[in-house]
């Protein structure tokens, strides 16, 4: 006789969110009112968990990433078709018979009718050396999130060619005291150069060897040529 089995369908979920961050908890908190079974999965690394504040999210503006996190999961707790698997990374996904079947570091197998990817992204930085140090206390790559608590402060943005030119003449919104910084050749046009003059901004393409600071906290960008 040939063998078969049997899979039980309570143990098939109606969606299965891989990525527990904003979005998937969002898209959770929608589901469940829907009134879905719903499985959470999440690698318990989050893109801004090197931050300590949230920035430009009505009412949650300044509330330390963790902290809203938890809110979150507070808020989905009070379903009970909600379930989350934390620090659970998902390694392969394929369709099967009973929908998709996703398989986890750990070697277990998740069965869902439904997947939805919510993993968000990851920031590639610049390769700055100490850079790791800095990042979300005082590195930042996005000017609505965090330009207004630099506001009037100097500033350097890194970058070449018409990357740091616009970034730079964005950033005058937030502040006069600017300073792009390329590591080397910038690649800027004659235009490029002469309106970054125009607006008060000087350019530096002294290689960097480093930055310095104490505990996140920036203090100057360290240049060969110092």
């Amino acid at each position: 006789m040939a063998s078969s089995s049997i899979i039980d369908s309570r143990a098939i979920w109606d969606i299965i969110i891989v990525g527990g961050g904003p979005a998937g908890l969002s898209a959770a908190l929608v589901l469940a009112r829907a009134r879905r079974r719903v499985l959470i999965c999440d690698g318990g690394q989050p893109r801004n968990r090197s931050s300590n504040r949230i920035g430009g999210f009505l009412t949650r503006d300044g509330v330390d990433p963790a902290a809203f996190l938890q809110l979150a999961r507070n808020e989905l707790s009070a379903y009970d078709t909600v379930e989350f698997k934390q620090d659970t990374q998902v390694t392969t996904a394929a369709s099967g018979e009973m929908g998709f079947e996703l398989q986890t570091s750990s070697g277990e197998t998740i069965i869902g009718r439904k997947v939805l990817i919510a993993t968000g992204v990851t920031d590639q930085l610049p390769p700055v050396p100490k850079i790791d140090d800095f990042y979300g206390r005082s590195v930042w790559h996005c000017p609505y999130c965090d330009g207004y608590e630099h506001r009037d402060q100097k500033v350097a943005v890194y970058g070449r060619g018409r990357t740091v030119s616009a970034l730079a003449l964005e950033l005058t919104g937030w502040t006069s005291r600017l300073t792009a910084v390329s590591d080397g050749p910038c690649g800027l046009s004659a235009g490029q150069r002469q309106r970054l003059k125009n607006n008060g901004i000087e350019v530096r393409e002294d290689p960097i060897i480093g930055l310095a600071g104490n505990e996140g906290r920036l203090t100057h960008v360290v240049f060969a040529s110092d």
